[in-house]
């Protein structure tokens, strides 16, 4: 009974880790008010100008703003301070009507206008505590960075963990903001760096309301992507990015979240086959009870009812094993997947209806069958011979429900394999261009006004090879609109990614040409087509090809020259394929100043960081720092990928130890049964090792016809499962044999070791009664 308790609560255990990680996913942003009337417009990233357009022209919208999310850390300070707090959530850009999109409750100061002004912040509530302690922060002056300084007007409630909208705190942006050649941020329409959320009055219709947004950008914008684009996304696709959105808010995979669900209902099964299973087989130990209590007067209903009754408290003391294992390992599942859970106390009415509610149901399950079967028993054969009966239906029905149990075990195995080796292959697979060693470094406007200057002393740094600024991270480009061309007096016209580069491009990322050169006049705009474009353009010569910068039909847009063409690679993550991109060389106003340098250890790289550092500081003195490696940044896009992974595989672990549970008690009343048949096998002279193999040969039959079952349906859901991946792993024999290798390794150890103890054990005392 202790094995099976022990057993159950570990299973429940589990199940309820992946409770707890699939309802933080699938609830994920939904704690807003009215979370259904709020949308992400646009799937591409936005100029700051489209989101007043929209609020003037729309009057069906009740709220809308542009959010640009920072998602690295930078320092908070008090002004005379020298300790800083490091903000770890990153923070936002917004509009101030971002909390009137938004529930983020406003905890202290101006609740109605959080945001009053260009130099006020709001910080959370634990960013507050770091600063202030238990003073009140509101009014007091806050220092970001080297000397950003900001008056903080509102403190807003920690972000629950239920949210991808994450931060330590919210700076306003300024409309008036100047930016280059006299423009302000307010009339800018071509740097696509911003999101935008809106909050939609109720019973709009949304089809309705996209024409009639688009109709207003049509009307009254200055857009440089094709209008059709700007629509509307519920909220709920923001996080799991099924539309395949420019966000800084996704982060989430429902087919991993489902796949973690499934996870926990193989366990879960696990542990009702185990409690079937080990409660039949107790039958042998309970058969004079039995016996006993019928011929006494017990109906079998009353029995039914006992047993059903002992399941029950079973499984209400291993749901409050489960619980305590819960919250003591709280500390390092928390650690594991990123977030911090908080402890389960069952301080609150609906967890105890849970408790209770999933105890009687469990219990009710995984007890009705020994139920129903030990109070069929036959009095007169318990008592005379005190056992239950060999019974063709149980053993046939328990050995069906241990092949189950394999073929889980093996299927949950080879599918972790597979999953392991997919992830990995998408951590190391050739992206089509050399990330190695290349520094990504913020360019902010005072950068760019002294660029060249600013350029002139990092290339006399003696580690720097080349200098290249792009308008974003190189392997996270998702910037496109219909491309537009002409060739041999064709019109052509395809879907395409686009790209801003400059002349040293190539040389610094390594990028290789198939047809042209990269000997670029500056001055001139120069255009660049991957071979995937000119597939899907089905041209053969670049020198005939003309294309248009600016879609659209009027004949004063001039055509641009192709250059060459150049071979294929990953601009986007690796979720996504290659698709056609069109790269276009000409003067770059803001982005990321992309630094190849020659460092061959950490030490290097620091003395790289320190060096440009200082630089960067004679330049923009009041602007703090953003550097780091690109392949680092890089990484960080697969951070989700491989907690999946780590997750998935401490799981798949824990299902093969809950299925072991149940094989360790199973051959645990086995030999008890035939401890007297083993006896007599050993007086007879059978060998320890005869004896052994005696008792382990069934159990590698279930092997065998487990494997046979669990290799077709692995192969089938891992195949479906890697068709979401243009760059997948072949789910080849090895991964399969080493998930059966495995499994019958785990099974032989448990039946074997208990096949051993019983072979070994004296036959004296096993045949002393007879």
């Amino acid at each position: 009974m202790r094995l099976n308790i022990l057993g159950f609560a570990v299973a429940l255990a589990t199940v309820i880790f992946i409770g707890m990680y699939a309802a933080r996913e699938l609830t994920m942003n939904m704690f807003h008010e009215d979370s259904e009337r709020i949308y992400k417009i646009s799937g591409w990233g936005c100029p700051y100008a489209l989101a007043p357009t929209i609020g003037r022209g729309v009057p069906e919208i009740e709220a809308i703003a542009n959010v640009s999310g920072r998602n690295y850390s930078v320092s908070v300070k008090l002004p005379d301070s020298e300790e800083s707090v490091n903000a770890q959530d990153g923070f936002l850009l917004a509009d101030p009507s971002f909390f009137d999109v938004f529930t983020f409750p406003i905890v202290q100061g101006n609740r109605d206008n959080p945001l009053p002004d260009i130099h006020s912040i709001v910080l959370t509530a634990t960013t507050a505590r770091a600063l202030f302690g238990n003073e009140s922060p509101i009014g007091q002056t806050v220092v970001i960075g080297d000397d950003n300084r900001y008056v903080v007007t509102a403190v807003a409630a920690d972000i629950p963990m239920n949210s991808s909208i994450r931060f330590s705190f919210v700076l306003p942006l300024n409309p008036r903001q100047e930016l280059y050649e006299g423009r302000t941020l307010d009339q800018d329409w071509n740097s696509w760096q911003y999101e935008i959320f809106a909050k939609v009055r109720p019973g709009r219709n949304i089809e309705a309301l996209n024409e009639k947004i688009q109709d207003v950008v049509r009307r009254n914008g200055n857009l440089q992507y094709e209008v059709e684009r700007v629509v509307c996304y519920p909220l709920s696709d923001v996080y799991f990015n099924y539309a395949d959105l420019f966000t800084s808010f996704k982060g989430g995979n429902h087919k991993q979240v489902v796949a973690m669900i499934w996870v926990g209902i193989i366990i879960l099964l696990l542990a009702v086959v185990n409690f079937f299973n080990l409660s039949t087989a107790q039958g042998m130990v309970r058969a004079k009870e039995i016996g006993l209590r019928k011929v006494n007067g017990a109906t079998r209903s009353r029995l039914i009812a006992r047993f059903l009754g002992e399941s029950v408290a079973m499984t209400f003391c291993a749901m409050l094993l489960a619980l305590v294992m819960v919250d003591l390992l709280l500390p390092f599942y928390n650690s594991l997947v990123g977030f911090e859970y908080p402890f389960i106390w069952m301080d609150r009415p609906w967890q105890w209806g849970i408790l209770l509610g999933g105890t009687l149901a469990v219990g009710t399950i995984a007890g009705s069958y020994p139920a129903f079967y030990l109070s069929a028993l036959d009095p007169v054969n318990t008592l005379y011979t005190g056992r239950i009966g060999r019974g063709r239906g149980v053993l046939l029905f328990r050995r069906i429900l241990i092949v189950v149990q394999l073929v889980a075990s093996i299927g949950v195995i080879v599918c972790t394999l597979i999953i392991s080796a997919q992830l990995d292959h998408l951590r190391t697979k050739d992206l089509g261009f050399d990330k190695e060693q290349i520094v990504c470094i913020g360019m902010d406007n005072t950068i760019y006004e002294h660029r060249q200057a600013f350029f002139s002393e990092l290339r006399q740094l003696p580690f720097v090879q080349n200098v290249s600024l792009t308008p974003g991270t190189v392997g996270n480009i998702d910037m496109g609109a219909k491309l537009q061309g002409r060739y041999q007096e064709e019109k052509k016209e395809i879907w395409s990614k686009f790209l801003y580069i400059d002349t040293a491009f190539f040389s610094t990322f390594g990028v290789e040409m198939v047809q042209g050169d990269t000997r670029f006049r500056d001055g001139t705009t120069s255009v660049i087509l991957n071979e995937a474009a000119m597939a899907a353009l089905q041209v053969d010569d670049y020198n005939q090809l003309r294309i248009q910068q600016t879609p659209g039909d009027d004949p004063h847009i001039p055509l641009l020259r192709v250059n060459g063409v150049c071979r294929d690679f990953n601009f986007k993550p690796l979720r996504q394929g290659v698709e056609p991109l069109a790269m276009f060389i000409l003067p770059i106003e803001a982005g990321l100043i992309n630094v190849r340098v020659e460092a061959g250890s950490i030490d290097d790289i620091q003395r790289v960081f320190r060096e440009i550092g200082t630089i960067y500081e004679r330049f923009a003195p009041s602007q703090p720092l953003e550097i780091e490696l690109l392949d680092t940044y890089l990484a960080q896009l697969y951070h989700s990928e491989q907690r999946f992974k780590t997750i998935f595989g401490v799981f798949s672990v824990l299902a093969m130890l809950i299925s072991c549970f149940g094989i360790f008690g199973l051959i645990v009343f086995s030999n008890a049964r035939r401890k007297k048949e083993i006896g007599v096998r050993k007086v007879q002279g059978a060998t320890v090792l005869q004896i052994v193999g005696l008792l382990v040969r069934s159990y590698l039959i279930y092997v065998g016809i487990a494997f046979a079952i669990a290799t077709p349906t692995a192969y089938y859901l891992m195949s479906q499962w890697l068709r979401n991946y243009p760059y997948r792993v072949d789910p080849h024999g090895g991964f399969f044999l080493a998930g059966g290798a495995i499994t019958l390794f785990v099974v032989m150890l448990t039946v074997g070791f208990q096949s051993w103890r019983a072979a070994t054990a004296n036959p004296v005392r096993s045949l002393r009664s007879e």
